[in-house]
């Protein structure tokens, strides 16, 4: 498949991509590393009418490219504030740093087995949150971390919860002019437990089937849980919290019966869109195996 012709733009700051996104509108898209969203040209160009959700897309006639603005592919950590992504900082950026291997292993370990090494040194955290897959295995994490994106326009600032972020199938809370400057990820409390589980479908892509990615804080060394966080992907037209369940553990120690219990939540939670029966068997199982994890680590 070949890319269609589109004009290209390469802005020097953020205000100048917002400025175009005013100008241009539905017709201009924002190039990060380009993982989904060449893919998704080149698809539109051999089938102009595809549908993505329930809105009928035409292909771009503008991109707008954010390499040539510097200061965007960064990870920073402050204590008390926790971890900054740069919308341009890659799978392999966090993969490869101590300071998340350190602070944010949840988010780490996500970023460390997702996809293949060609496609992490490419593949930028903010962009595949911006496409809204899914079945974005990324999500899912950063949900159960509470992180939250810094979005900016030509005017404005605002801060939104990634739970909310994605209001369905490759749909987002972004308007026309808005792009995400960044992703800020607070530091969980310790003592902390954490899991991510993900398996994957039999294709080329490795795309996510089920993932599990739970997050505990614990009120003493006898792993009470204080607080829960548990957040499911590719098993809903969006990436979810199981809210039910965090709300049956907090207070409680994980014991197996309890761990039962939760699982059954979880994949009653599910509401997938093909292979319904095993994936909700896989979200039960995951679930599981996830929470065993986080209350042993």
């Amino acid at each position: 498949m070949k890319l269609p012709r589109f004009e290209y733009f390469s802005p020097k700051s953020l205000q100048e991509v917002s400025s175009l996104l005013a100008t241009y509108g539905r017709q201009a898209r924002v190039l990060a590393g380009g993982t989904d969203l060449l893919v998704e040209l080149k698809k539109k160009a051999s089938s102009p009418s595809l549908r993505l959700g329930d809105m009928k897309e035409t292909i771009p006639r503008y991109v707008i490219g954010l390499k040539g603005i510097s200061g965007l592919t960064r990870i920073e950590y402050s204590a008390g504030a926790g971890l900054c992504v740069g919308p341009m900082t890659t799978y392999a950026d966090v993969a490869d740093s101590s300071i998340v291997r350190e602070k944010s292993p949840l988010l780490w370990q996500g970023c460390r087995i997702f996809s293949r090494p060609q496609i992490r040194s490419a593949a930028t955290l903010v962009g595949n949150l911006c496409n809204a897959s899914p079945s974005a295995d990324i999500v899912p994490p950063l949900i159960a971390l509470g992180a939250k994106v810094k979005i900016v326009s030509a005017g404005a600032e605002r801060e939104v919860m990634v739970e909310d972020f994605c209001g369905g199938p490759f749909k987002t809370v972004l308007k026309e002019d808005e792009l995400v400057a960044e992703l800020n990820i607070p530091e969980p409390a310790e003592p902390y437990g954490w899991s991510y589980q993900r398996t994957t479908k039999r294709t080329v892509e490795d795309e996510a089937l089920v993932v599990v990615a739970v997050l505990l804080e614990f009120a003493d060394g006898k792993r009470t849980v204080r607080r829960a966080r548990i957040a499911l992907g590719s098993v809903s037209p969006r990436p979810i919290r199981v809210t039910k369940a965090e709300t049956m553990l907090e207070g409680k120690k994980l014991d197996e019966e309890l761990i039962r219990q939760l699982s059954e939540v979880a994949a009653s939670e599910a509401c997938p869109r093909s292979r319904a029966e095993y994936r909700r068997l896989m979200t039960s199982h995951m679930t599981r195996k996830a929470l065993t994890e986080a209350c042993s680590l």
